[in-house]
Formats: structure tokens, sequence, C-alpha cells
């Protein structure tokens, strides 16, 4: 059976048999990690329903136990640190490779888990939106009434969109109307129609209630979010955690992967 983790507060249904961990403080985190004997994953929190389908059928087909915890990208240091930590860590490309660099994960166990491009997002209800090309983008952007994007603190995609927005100089044209989503799931306020249009990585896009996906972003302007998955340097379950692995690489994960918006790596 899977643990239960740490939330806050500290209570968490079970979502099928997988137990998920919300997690905006590390204080309430760090004491759910299991030690020998319970494998255990952290991830950032975009991945959160691939890496949920994909660990149940995990567990199915192996009847190995996991605890996964999910925490936003400012968190995820934070997590590998203490005397009991994960196996497993699941995470943006740069964020691995930080933490590559500095010994905490084990490069040779590096695998590709899957890409997602940003994509628009208005109301269900909106009219339709042209961001098919650059031009139609940045009109888009300059005359919608309000605008949000994922906080780059917290979120790979958020941190792609500011760039973005520098890069075509409209940061300070719609620093007005511009908001930062955060938490669990970052473009509910376009699905409740508080924000006429975000820009998002299309996997949460495609989660959010009330929202739709008017467009991905134009070719030229497109920019992939990759993410990965390692063992954790001195992981305490380094078989099972081999294990898990593997099943990432295989067709059913793949699977489960590209049903929530994932693209494999070419």
């Amino acid at each position: 059976m899977f643990k239960p983790p740490s939330v806050l507060p500290c209570v968490t249904p079970p979502l099928g048999r997988l137990a998920t961990c919300l997690t905006l403080s590390f204080f309430c985190l760090a004491p759910a990690f299991a030690g020998p004997g319970e494998l255990t994953v952290l991830s950032l929190m975009p991945l959160k329903a691939a890496v949920n389908d994909a660990l149940v059928k995990f567990e199915k087909d192996t009847g190995r136990s996991v605890s996964v915890h999910y925490v936003n990208r400012s968190r995820i240091e934070s997590g590998l640190h203490g005397s009991e930590h994960p196996d497993v860590v699941m995470a943006s490309e740069e964020v691995i490779t930080e933490l590559e660099k500095a010994g905490q994960t084990q490069k040779e166990t590096r695998s590709a888990l899957g890409r997602t491009g940003l994509g628009v997002v208005t109301p269900q209800d909106a009219p339709a939106m042209d961001v098919s090309n650059p031009e139609a983008f940045k009109q888009a952007i300059l005359q919608s009434k309000s605008l949000i994007f994922a906080d780059p603190s917290e979120n790979a995609g958020g941190l792609q969109v500011k760039a973005l927005l520098e890069q075509l100089e409209l940061t300070s044209a719609v620093k007005a109307k511009t908001q930062l989503g955060t938490g669990n799931n970052p473009v509910t306020p376009v699905g409740f129609g508080d924000v006429a249009m975000g820009v998002y990585s299309i996997n949460e896009i495609l989660l959010a209630k009330g929202a739709k996906l008017a467009g991905p972003l134009p070719a030229s302007l497109q920019v992939w979010i990759r993410y990965d998955a390692a063992i954790v340097t001195g992981a305490p379950n380094l078989s099972e955690a081999k294990q898990l692995m593997t099943y990432l690489v295989g067709a059913q994960a793949k699977q489960s992967f590209a049903s929530k918006g994932f693209e494999a790596i070419p």
C-alpha cells in the first residue's frame, strides 16, 4: 500500500492507491520520506498527472510500494536533504542538471521522461484566438485585457514564458495586466474566467477545468520543456529505484506521459 505523505494540513486522501503530497513547505514534507524498504519519489508538480498514472501501473505490475511527493521548483532541492531522502527525483532538464553537477543525483541513471511545449489558454466560452504566427501571438497578448503565466520561481514553464516576453519586448507593455499563477494548477484563474488569456505548458492547460487550448505557440517561438528522472545519490532503496527507472523508459510509462500531454524526446 502507498503510505500517505504529509500535506498542509498534514492529511491527504489517497488518489487510487497512490498517495500524493501537494507540499508547499519542506518542514511538512521532510518527515514523510520513507527509509529503506519503501520506494520514494520526489517530483515537480507539473508532472503530477502523468506520474500518478505511471506509478499506479508500476505498482500493479511489480507489487512495489511507492510513495510520491510533489513540490514546486523552489522546493525540489530542499526535498533531497535530511537523514531520510527520496530514491528517485523527477524534474525539468535544467533542475536535474543542477542536481547532477552538485552530486545529488547519479549521472549514469538519468533518463528522459518526455517534453511539452508552450500554448495559449483561454476560458472555455471565449471566442477563438489566432496565435498561429508570431505577429498574431504578439497582438493577442497586447490586446488581451489580462494575462497570466506560472510563477517562474515555482514552474519551469513560467520561467520560459518570462524569457519569451522579454525576447518579444513585451514585458513592460503587459506588466500592469499580468499576474502569476501559483499552486497545484496555476491555470485555474483562466478556467474560472478571472483572466482572459494565459501562456502555460500544454500539459497543464489540458488539465485545467473550464479552460481550452487556443493553440500551441508558433513553431518559431515554441519552447520545449523537457523532464528527466534520475536516482538520488545514496538512495536507500537502490535496487527498487533501478527497477522504477527501467519501467519509466518502457512502453506503458511512455503511454502514461503521452496521454497527459507529453511528447517523447526526439
